[in-house]
């Protein structure tokens, strides 16, 4: 059942990389791998489903008879950032987000093959700024470190038996790592591990002018680790609203 805060199916190559919980994708595909999207906002065919309102279709590049590739870089730097009129300093951010893809045959008209990888980092300061009145103000309030990190790998074989009859295996693999920010002795500073890994294998047959078998299986392991600073004993007091 999709999560109706997200409402959306993420479906890359014929399979679904929705959050087993919460619906959202957990898989991300660098922009220089993918080949098409679509995105269906109604009336969409019964074969998407987890769906209330939306699916966002993905398609992955694959090979060509020629070898082809990209490369790319993006960064940003403290040193380029404005501070703030009502700051003292300049909070520490940087930025980099780096990849390519490469793509060629095997054997030209039959296989081909393509691959791309992406490495951002962000590396920043989270603040924790607690009113003077809160006991732990003096013991927590700061900048600290936040570095977060994602690894994206994307491998796809594509090979044609025949004219009529072809098939594709594909491989996706995202690795992120996002901490919370904030004092090692705070309950709430946490660490997200995460990481997924996506395989989608798909034969297509065209039996004649009016009709086409698709045969496809997709395996989608999901892993999410989270990780306290600290193992300290925790109080929580009952609070309560009304209005």
């Amino acid at each position: 059942l999709a999560d109706q805060r997200n409402g959306y199916t993420t479906v890359i190559d014929g399979g679904a990389v929705d959050d087993a919980t919460w619906g959202s994708p957990v898989i991300n595909m660098t922009q220089d791998a993918v080949q098409e999207f679509k995105v269906f906002r109604n009336q969409f065919d019964a074969q998407y489903g987890s769906a209330l309102n939306a699916v966002v279709n993905v398609v992955t590049k694959s090979g060509g008879n020629r070898p082809s590739g990209t490369a790319y870089y993006f960064g940003r730097d403290k040193a380029l950032n404005a501070r703030n009129a009502k700051a003292t300093s300049v909070p520490p951010f940087k930025q980099a987000r780096v990849g390519g893809t490469f793509g060629g045959p095997l054997a030209v008209n039959r296989t081909h093959v393509f691959g791309a990888y992406e490495f951002l980092n962000i590396d920043k300061a989270a603040i924790v700024s607690l009113p003077p009145s809160n006991p732990f103000a003096t013991q927590q309030n700061g900048n600290y470190p936040f570095r977060s990190t994602e690894h994206l790998v994307d491998a796809r074989l594509d090979h044609r038996l025949s004219d009529t009859n072809s098939f594709f295996v594909r491989y996706a693999y995202d690795r992120q790592i996002t901490p919370s920010g904030g004092p090692v002795n705070a309950a709430g500073t946490i660490t997200d591990s995460s990481r997924s890994h996506s395989l989608v294998a798909e034969q297509n047959w065209v039996v004649s002018q009016r009709a086409v078998n698709t045969v496809r299986a997709h395996v989608l392991k999901h892993n999410l680790a989270t990780e306290p600073a600290n193992y300290d004993l925790q109080i929580s007091r009952p609070s309560y609203t009304f209005g």
